[in-house]
This record gives C-alpha cells, sequence and structure tokens, in this order.
C-alpha cells in the first residue's frame, strides 16, 4: 500500500511538472566547457568569470536568433601589454577566443566567422575579440569590472588614428585609456 502512494504521488507530481512547465526539454541547455589550453591557474578567477559569462552571452544570442547551440567553448585567453597599470589600479586587456557549436549548422547566421569544424569563432567580421576589465586593489581584495568588449576592427578603427597615437603611443593602449576615461565620466 505504501509503495502505490508513492508512486501514485511521484507520477502525479511528474504530471503536474509536464503540465506547468512545458518548454523545458534537452534542448533548452548547452554545455560550456574551458578548453586544456586556456591555463586557468594563471588568471584571476573574476577574469575567467568574465570570459565564461561573455562566451555564456554570445551562446545566447545566438539561440535568440534561432540558432539552437549544442556546447559553447572558451579555448583561449591570452593577456595583451598595455601598459596601463597603475599601482593600485589599471586596466586589463584580454584577448578572447571561443567556439561555439550550433545543432544546426544551416542556421547559423551569415555574418559570423566559422573555424574548420564549422564552429563560431568571433562576432561578425570584426576579428579577434577583446576584453577590457578595470580592476581596483582594495587591500587584500581586488574589485573587477568589464569596461568593454572590443574587436580587432574597432580597435582600429576608433583608436588606430594619429591623435590618438600621439597622445598613448599605440591603439590598443588608447582603447583601454579612452574607456576607462569614458567610464570615469560616467554618473
Amino acid at each position: 500500500m505504501k509503495f502505490r502512494k508513492t508512486a501514485l504521488c511521484l507520477a502525479l507530481l511528474a504530471a503536474i511538472c509536464l503540465f506547468l512547465l512545458p518548454g523545458c526539454d534537452e534542448t533548452a541547455a548547452f554545455t560550456y566547457t574551458v578548453a586544456p589550453s586556456v591555463p586557468a591557474d594563471q588568471f584571476p578567477a573574476k577574469v575567467l568569470d568574465f570570459a565564461r559569462d561573455y562566451v555564456i552571452s554570445r551562446a545566447t544570442l545566438l539561440e535568440e536568433g534561432k540558432c539552437p547551440v549544442a556546447a559553447a567553448e572558451l579555448n583561449g585567453l591570452f593577456q595583451v601589454n598595455t601598459g596601463t597599470v597603475g599601482n593600485w589600479d589599471g586596466v586589463n586587456m584580454y584577448e578572447i577566443a571561443y567556439a561555439i557549436e550550433a545543432k544546426d549548422p544551416a542556421k547559423i547566421p551569415a555574418d559570423c566567422t566559422l573555424d574548420a569544424d564549422g564552429r563560431v569563432t568571433a562576432r561578425g567580421d570584426g576579428g579577434v575579440e577583446y576584453m577590457l576589465l578595470y580592476f581596483k586593489e582594495d587591500g587584500e581584495v581586488t574589485h573587477w569590472s568589464l569596461l568593454a568588449m572590443l574587436t580587432e576592427s574597432e580597435i582600429e578603427r576608433d583608436y588606430n588614428t594619429s591623435e590618438m597615437l600621439e597622445k598613448y603611443g599605440n591603439p590598443y593602449t588608447a582603447a583601454c585609456m579612452e574607456k576607462l576615461e569614458a567610464s570615469r565620466a560616467e554618473p
């Protein structure tokens, strides 16, 4: 008798879940991984968190555009030396690389950059993507915030001008410093 009540309760619970959660199925999620080529022990945890969030957001945008995603992988993270670090704060620039596998390659938007395996590797034709993170040391705690995500073509277009080169020396330092100044000007 006790077994029948338990079985009945479980069946009722399953029916309620199926009724209340009709959109839940195995296609609603994708796997996220970090490739062995990313030396996680060489980056602060917050940097890896920002990288993970960005890759997941790119995959989610594909899904919202009716391109179901099977898997997303962070497969490259490299710090770029820009000379924008002070005593207790600064801007770090990271080149970020990822690969997003679509469940149906025919649904990948035409403006996506693909690798040899047909995985999405960049947004549009902007080239390499960069993550600009501001950090501030406060005693034993370091606070991080995302300043911007920029592509190589955006950096070349907006920060490789004679004015920027004269002021900062190179477009990557210019991008970091200009984004930092803009963030400080915001209320």
